[in-house]
């Protein structure tokens, strides 16, 4: 197929569903199908189609056709819709004017299709009784607002033939000779061209290309008009930033209904570094495209709640944090605040390995929700050769207060600040931050450290530096201009090389440089950290190494947090745990036997010393804190299952059929329980 052919065909389908979609589709109730296939056709994504497909109730649908049009809303903090008004009144006048006497409904008809996509023509010129010119129009359109299409250009309509509907004409598939009822030869022929000249020379003046003042060095048609009627149907789609419907098929089974159709655009940065003692920690940024703050007495207050969530490769949930940031600015403030943003950081540590981390951000003032979803992986102390997490930022001052581990972003006593996105003006010098693992002694005296900026995977500007210019241990820092740079899409890449020039290790990452000018830096907002972070991080890597199945990891990791606060009941459970699943049951029942004195004693604890002593065959008092525990935290089936098998355990069988049919009445689907109890019971 010929590239104009490809062209043509690509302006046919666009605006219409495949015909598996439509197929697939066509099972939705009628009012949904309707919005789908008809309604919303000419708009939504390819993204947004297939999410829509996959939901399965009508609620969701109905959350998901509200999130839709508030992704479009031009004016979000109105309780008017005006995108949605323009799109609703352009098809009700689509299928008023265009399906009369037409065998399609209007909105399907060429011209139906335009006047949804651009809205009404700045001019409409008629040719409709020139003697041997078929009818025809010419619709003039100037500033749409799509950046992809033209400021100025034409779209023109025919009836082929001399009858029927209206069709959309293309210079290159259609010709002037299409134009002229007694036309000849070849579409592009210089003498259709000559005869429409003559019959309607305003009309010829336009055929060969749909873009005024195109200059044209022969009577070719111009294949900028075919991309240009390509871009027209995809111009409406590319506005939008689909990324909130996977967003809301993913988390709508872990926000509250009424978030759902508020979705907001996250801007997110990741930087993975490794402590003075080797603990990997991750660092994060994120920003919401759009701050709703709720105004009163003066103030201005949002609260932003996060949660974040690291799963393995098999999908399993490695570690799992709630934060919280209130927000409170005066009158003042608000202005500067909303033109420059806010960026929310934190850090926690992170045990070895390839994860995915998934962020949920909630403001709970205006009940919107936003997302990221990232993949990480964070290398083996004894790896290496290797570059660690490249940091591109736009400031990297040194440091001089706080603990250096403990601050989001403070990296080998600097303190660094970088875009969400990684943009930069070209007035920008580039902050570059990185760390190097598992080289050789000798690479620090002989080495080299190259740092590439690429356009395209080619080379722009240079530099080369030794360890000993660019930092020391294992963190170093380098600067680079961009002032020589136009604006666009760049990558960095830093490599090591030994003595001799060969290539130790790579590393990548992209940025984009802006028009020059001023980008606004936003209110940077970090977490707080208390005095005791290295015993709460040790706690964390501890439940990581748990969850990963990793129990002398997590031993060793508990063991230095409980060490330190052997008060602390989430410390004590979790080392108990661990030493309970590496069979030292009488040293975690000595952990916590200490704090269930306590009358109020966390269930955490109670759980774990029934544990403990169920496992030592200590079955009489396993029940007893088994029973605090549900006194404590409630009906638990797996608690009530370990209180009947104690009792089981003890001779005392009515006692455990007793609590094992308490379980089963909470939950008749436990199979093996139900069959336990039935051969118990002699049925």
């Amino acid at each position: 197929m010929s590239r104009i052919g490809a062209v043509l065909l690509a302006i046919g389908m666009a605006a219409l569903p495949a015909a598996g979609q439509v197929a697939k589709s066509a099972v939705l109730p009628e009012k949904y199908r309707i919005w789908l296939d008809e309604e919303a056709v000419f708009l939504i994504t390819p993204t947004e189609r297939d999410v829509f497909l996959k939901l399965d109730s009508d609620r969701s649908r109905e959350i998901f056709i509200e999130a839709f049009w508030k992704q479009r809303d031009p004016v979000p903090e109105t309780p008017r819709n005006e995108f949605r008004e323009e799109h609703y009144r352009r098809l009700q006048y689509a299928n008023r004017m265009y399906g009369r006497g037409s065998r399609l409904p209007g909105w399907k008809t060429d011209r139906g299709k335009i006047y949804i996509v651009l809205g009404p023509p700045r001019n409409i010129e008629s040719f409709d009784d020139i003697n041997n010119v078929h009818p025809t129009e010419i619709w003039f359109y100037q500033d749409t607002g799509f950046p992809t299409l033209p400021v100025a250009f034409n779209i023109i309509f025919f009836k082929r033939n001399g009858f029927g509907d209206y069709v959309l004409y293309s210079p290159a598939a259609d010709g002037p000779r299409s134009l002229i009822a007694t036309a000849m030869g070849d579409a592009r022929d210089e003498q259709a061209y000559r005869d429409l000249r003559e019959l309607a020379p305003n009309l010829a003046s336009q055929v060969l290309s749909l873009i005024p003042g195109e200059r044209r060095p022969s009577r070719t048609p111009s294949l900028s008009s075919e991309t240009l009627l390509a871009d027209i149907f995809d111009s409406p789609r590319r506005k939008i930033k689909d990324a909130y419907a996977e967003a809301l098929l993913r988390y709508k089974d872990a926000v509250e209904v009424e978030y759902t159709a508020n979705y907001i655009d996250v801007g997110a940065l990741l930087y993975v570094s490794r402590s003075g003692d080797g603990t990997s920690l991750i660092h994060y940024a994120v920003s919401p495209a759009r701050l709703t703050l709720a105004s009163s007495g003066g103030r201005n207050e949002a609260f932003f709640s996060f949660n974040g969530r690291l799963t393995d490769v098999d999908g399993r949930t490695v570690y799992q944090f709630e934060k919280s940031f209130p927000l409170s600015f005066n009158d003042a403030d608000v202005g500067e605040i909303r033109a420059t943003s806010i960026v929310f950081q934190d850090v926690f540590p992170c045990v070895p390995g390839r994860f995915r981390f998934d962020f949920l951000l909630k403001n709970t003032v205006s009940k919107e929700f936003g997302s990221f979803e990232a993949a990480i992986e964070i290398p083996d102390p004894g790896a290496g050769p290797a570059v660690g997490s490249l940091f591109l930022g736009y400031s990297a001052e040194t440091a001089a207060f706080g603990p250096a581990e403990a601050v989001p972003f403070r990296i080998g006593g600097r303190q660094l600040l970088g875009d969400v996105r990684n943009r930069f003006v070209a007035a920008d010098t580039m902050r570059i931050v990185f760390q190097a693992f598992g080289l050789p002694e000798a690479w620090t005296a002989g080495g080299r450290i190259r740092a590439d900026v690429l356009k395209d995977s080619v080379p722009v500007l240079s530099q080369t530096r030794t360890p000993a210019e660019a930092g020391a241990g294992e963190t170093f820092f380098l600067e680079q201009s961009l002032r020589e740079l136009k604006p666009g899409y760049y990558d960095l890449e830093v490599t090591l090389l030994d003595g001799a020039g060969r290539e130790l290790a790579r590393r990548g990452a992209p940025f984009e440089v802006g028009l020059p000018g001023r980008l606004a830096r936003p209110r940077v907002l970090s977490g707080v950290t208390g005095a005791d972070y290295a015993e709460e991080w040790d706690y964390a890597l501890g439940l990581q190494y748990l969850n990963l199945g990793k129990s002398s990891e997590a031993g060793r990791a508990m063991a230095r947090a409980y060490e330190k606060h052997p008060e602390n009941e989430r410390f004590a459970s979790g080392y108990s745990q661990a030493l309970y699943l590496l069979g030292e049951s009488r040293k975690a029942k000595d952990v916590l036997l200490p704090l269930a004195e306590d009358e109020n004693a966390a269930p955490e604890v109670l759980a774990g010393l029934g544990r403990a002593c169920q496992s030592l065959g200590e079955f009489r008092e396993a029940i007893a804190h088994y029973r605090r525990y549900l006194a404590r935290a409630g009906t638990n089936i797996e608690i009530l299952n370990y209180i009947g098998t104690c009792h089981y355990q003890l001779g005392e069988k009515d006692a455990a059929l007793d609590v094992w049919n308490q379980s089963l009445k909470i939950n008749p689907r436990q199979e093996r329980l139900k069959a336990l109890v039935d051969s118990l019971a002699g049925k």
